[in-house]
């Protein structure tokens, strides 16, 4: 559980030391990792060797990944931890969500935040 919590930490000041004008917003990946441990990009179940290919190209637009984990309450499955390393060996911004469906995000704060729509 700590090396969760450093790596929530690290993931949340990489957001914050990204500047808003390095990153193009409309440039979005979407990781979720399920409960048992597969891994979806864009809604498409994916193997963990393909993530860094799948960054390539959001790294190159300057775009984030909003990063959704089921049941953040509980110990997260190994594929959770190097989803989110790889991630950050890619070093694209990270936006962190608590609801699977992308309406709320996680601040820095560690307070939800309800996402506008449109």
């Amino acid at each position: 559980m700590k090396s969760l919590c450093r790596i929530l930490l690290l993931c949340l000041s990489l957001v914050g030391v990204t500047r808003a004008a390095d990153i193009d917003a409309s440039v979005v990946a979407k990781i979720v990792v399920k409960e048992d441990g597969s891994v979806l990009f864009d809604g498409r179940k994916i193997e963990l060797r393909e993530i860094d290919a799948l960054l390539t190209p959001i790294k190159e637009k300057k775009g984030v990944v909003w990063y959704y984990r089921a049941n953040p309450q509980s110990e997260p499955p190994p594929t959770a931890m190097e989803a989110l390393k790889a991630i950050m060996a890619k070093r694209v911004p990270i936006k962190l969500f608590s609801k699977e469906d992308f309406s709320e995000s996680v601040g820095v704060d560690g307070k939800p935040h309800r996402e506008k729509k449109g």
